[in-house]
C-alpha cells in the first residue's frame, strides 16, 4: 500500500462516499475501486460490513434434532438385536436343558471293595469293585444309559471298568427295569425310586483311602457324578 495513505485516511476516504447519497452498490464498488487502486498486490477481498466486504461459503451442519433422531432409531435397533439374541439363546437353553434341570440322581451309600467278598452280580473273585445305591430325586423319570469311573465307561473290556454295571433289584420302591445287566435301551427309575449297581473293576491297581469318581449318564443327557473312597463305606 501507497505510504501516503493511513488507516484513518482510507476510512475517512470510504465514508465520504457514504456521505455523499452514493447507493449501497456504488458505494461498494468505489470501495473496491478505491482499494485497488492503493494496493500494491491487487484485489483485496471484499469485506462485508467493514471497509472491505468478504464473502464466505456456508455449510449446514446436521440438524440437532435429526442427530438424536438417528441416536434413538440406533438404539432401538441394537435393543431388538440383543432381545432377540438373548430370547434365542434362552429357548434353545429350555428345550434342550429344561428335562435335565427336573433330572436328578443322587448317591445313597456306597461300598468301594478292594478285596474279597465280590460285589453282588459281578463274576466271582472279581475284585476290586463298587456297589452304589441310586435314587431318583428328582421330578421326572430318570433313564440310566452309562455310568463311567474314573473318566473310563463301565463296559465289556473296559479300560477300568470292565463289564457293564449289573442293577439289582431291591424289591419295594425299586426301578422299573428290575435286576441284571443296564440294558441297551437304559435302566428306567421313576421319580423316588432306587437301585444299587455293581462296577466291575477287576484287576485295576487301586490303592485304600484314594478317590475315585463315579459319573451316571441319563438318556437326556443329565450327568451326575460322585466321589468314592477305596476300601470304605459312604
Amino acid at each position: 500500500m501507497s505510504s501516503n495513505w493511513t488507516e484513518a485516511k482510507i476510512k475517512d476516504a470510504y465514508g465520504s462516499s457514504k456521505a455523499t447519497g452514493t447507493s449501497e452498490k456504488a458505494s461498494k464498488n468505489n470501495s473496491v475501486e478505491f482499494a485497488r487502486r492503493i494496493s500494491c498486490s491487487g484485489p483485496l477481498y471484499i469485506l462485508k460490513h467493514s471497509f472491505l466486504d468478504m464473502k464466505f461459503t456456508r455449510r449446514r451442519a446436521v440438524s440437532p434434532i435429526i442427530a438424536t433422531l438417528l441416536l434413538i432409531a440406533i438404539a432401538v435397533a441394537a435393543g431388538i438385536i440383543v432381545y432377540v439374541f438373548t430370547n434365542s439363546i434362552a429357548g434353545n437353553l429350555t428345550q434342550s436343558g429344561g428335562q435335565q434341570v427336573s433330572e436328578q440322581v443322587s448317591a445313597d451309600a456306597y461300598t468301594f471293595i478292594l478285596v474279597a467278598p465280590t460285589c453282588t452280580g459281578l463274576t466271582a473273585g472279581h475284585v476290586p469293585c463298587i456297589q452304589v445305591v441310586l435314587r431318583n430325586v428328582g421330578s421326572s423319570t430318570v433313564t440310566i444309559t452309562g455310568i463311567y469311573v474314573d473318566g473310563n465307561l463301565c463296559q465289556t473290556g473296559g479300560a477300568t471298568c470292565v463289564a457293564a454295571p449289573f442293577f439289582t433289584d431291591p424289591g419295594s420302591g425299586a426301578c422299573t427295569t428290575g435286576t441284571g445287566a443296564l440294558p441297551a435301551a437304559g435302566y428306567v427309575c421313576p421319580t423316588g425310586s432306587y437301585a444299587t449297581t455293581s462296577l466291575d473293576l477287576n484287576g485295576a491297581a487301586m490303592s485304600a483311602g484314594t478317590s475315585h469318581l463315579i459319573r451316571v449318564i441319563t438318556a437326556d443327557g443329565g450327568t451326575f457324578t460322585f466321589s468314592a473312597l477305596a476300601g470304605r463305606s459312604g
